[in-house]
C-alpha cells in the first residue's frame, strides 16, 4: 500500500464517521457508492466478517432506511465503512 492509498482509506472513512458529525444511516447506496470510486475506482472490498455489536446497529438502522435490496447491493462497503471507523477513531 503506497501513502496516497493510505491517506484515500482514511478519508473514505471520514465521510461516514459519526464523530465527524455524519451518521452513515444518512448517506443513500449512490452516494456511498460514489464515493467509493471517488477514491478506490473500480476496486471491490472483499467481505469481512469481524461485526462489533455497535456496527450492527448502525448497519440495521441503515437497511431500516434505506430497504434490504439496497443492503444487499452494498453490505460489503457497509462493513469496511463500519471497520474503518472504528479502527482509525475509536482506538
Amino acid at each position: 500500500m503506497n501513502t496516497q492509498q493510505l491517506y484515500n482509506i482514511f478519508r473514505f472513512s471520514i465521510n461516514f464517521n459519526e464523530r465527524m458529525g455524519n451518521r452513515l444511516y444518512g448517506f443513500g447506496p449512490d452516494y456511498i457508492l460514489e464515493k467509493w470510486t471517488n477514491y478506490f475506482g473500480e476496486l471491490k472490498p472483499n467481505p469481512i466478517s469481524d461485526n462489533k455489536s455497535g456496527e450492527i446497529k448502525i448497519i440495521t438502522k441503515w437497511v431500516e432506511i434505506w430497504g434490504e435490496e439496497s443492503y444487499i447491493k452494498l453490505s460489503k462497503y457497509l462493513i469496511i465503512i463500519c471497520c474503518l471507523s472504528f479502527v482509525m477513531f475509536c482506538h
